[in-house]
């Protein structure tokens, strides 16, 4: 071989010594990021014994670098018998296509222990003969399983308390309505009572009277008879918490109208106009009782007489019903206490009431999932504005 011959084998076994020594530096950075992996990586040979396992699966497994080398490590000696069958499922997948789908499974450690684990393979080559290896790539899920199991118990425990909390509610608001009823059943016949012998007294006695004890016998129906709206009020407000709504498609403009003849003589100052072509869905009793406490509220609000007028408007896919009236409107300032029971924002002198309708109101468009608001300015007038969330059934 000439000296040209020579040169070139040389020059050819350096790119060789080159390359060689550029993959086992490429060898070892892969192996360095191998180890600093979080998760577990195995490679293993056709047999199922471990030639590579990175830190993070010896720890998750329990096993030492020196059984690794010692050839102690293999798949038998971690897979669960009961549950081969079904990793096998996995195995002939990654010999029918070069990998296999990830999936969840059991490895058994060192010391007994069972350990969740999520796992998915390949197959690699292993030298240019066509040798093919397995990598496995293994995640711990022993954490994850632990805080599914902690909220499994915690969502048990939270049911329980629920179903504990939702039957004392139920008891409560039982004993409530019996408490109510047997209140508002027991006064009634002593206020009539009051009510009859006050107009006896008036009746009989009447020109024997001296004024002022006629003042007061009136005054004594008065309140009797207030006292006798209230205990009805309360027992219309109670039996609304057990309530059970049942909706259907219904002509909300008939509904007004109907009131509106009801109510045409309580001011006669006053028009009711009701807009037609007004449907909705939700509870038509339900729905009846709310409309007949706003355009209540509305006549007895608007001394000087105006229009009430029962309408709806669109905001979007939202259809907004209103009550609205030219009355003595409020200060806005006190809004929020306009659904609770027994707040008053008028003179009861004035504007006699129980203070319970528009409670009754809020309670029933909850019921409907619905919000109820208003809006007013002293001395122009009140708008009630609710809606009715319930899906067409």
């Amino acid at each position: 071989m000439d000296e040209s011959g020579i040169s070139e084998l040389l020059a050819l076994r350096k790119k060789l010594e080159e390359a060689e020594q550029s993959l086992q530096e490429q060898g070892q950075r892969f192996a360095r990021m191998l180890e600093a992996a979080t998760v577990g990586v195995i490679t293993n040979d056709r047999a199922g014994k471990f030639t590579f396992a990175n830190s993070a699966v010896l720890r998750m497994l329990g096993y030492s670098r020196e059984d690794l080398a010692a050839g102690r490590l293999n798949w038998n000696l971690i897979q669960l018998p009961e549950l081969r069958a079904r990793d096998d499922i996995a195995l002939e997948q990654l010999r029918a296509t070069g990998s296999c789908d990830p999936f969840e499974t059991e490895l058994l450690t060192s010391d007994g222990r069972r350990v969740p684990v999520y796992m998915g393979a390949t197959l690699v080559p292993e030298d240019a003969e066509g040798t093919m290896s397995g990598a496995v790539f293994v995640t711990d899920l022993s954490k994850i399983k632990e805080t599914e199991r902690a909220l499994v118990d915690l969502n048990a425990q939270l049911d329980a308390r629920v179903k504990e909390r939702t039957n004392a509610l139920e008891r409560a608001n039982a004993e409530m309505e019996a408490f109510t009823y047997h209140v508002s059943h027991d006064l009634r016949a002593p206020i009539r009572a009051i009510v009859a012998t006050s107009r006896m007294l008036q009746q009989d006695f009447g020109p024997e009277i001296p004024e002022a004890a006629k003042g007061l016998l009136e005054r004594q129906v008065t309140v009797s008879n207030k006292l006798g709206q209230l205990t009805d009020d309360l027992l219309k407000l109670t039996r609304l918490a057990r309530e059970e709504v049942q909706p259907t498609g219904f002509d909300l403009s008939a509904l007004a109208q109907e009131l509106a003849v009801e109510h045409s003589e309580d001011n006669r100052k006053v028009e009711i106009v009701v807009e037609p072509g007004m449907f909705a869905c939700g509870d038509p009793r339900l729905v009846r009782l709310l409309l007949a406490n706003l355009l209540s509220n509305a006549l007895r609000y608007s001394p000087g007489g105006g229009i009430v007028k029962i309408g709806m408007r669109q905001k979007g896919t939202e259809t907004i019903y209103f009550v609205s009236d030219q009355g003595i409107g409020f200060d806005m300032r006190y809004a929020s206490k306009l659904f609770e029971p027994f707040e008053r924002l008028v003179s009861e002198h004035e504007y006699p009431g129980t203070g319970v309708g528009l409670a009754n109101v809020a309670r029933i468009v909850a019921k409907h999932k619905g919000e109820v608001w208003a809006e007013s300015t002293p001395g122009e007038g009140s708008t009630f504005y609710f809606t009715l969330e319930n899906e067409q059934p």
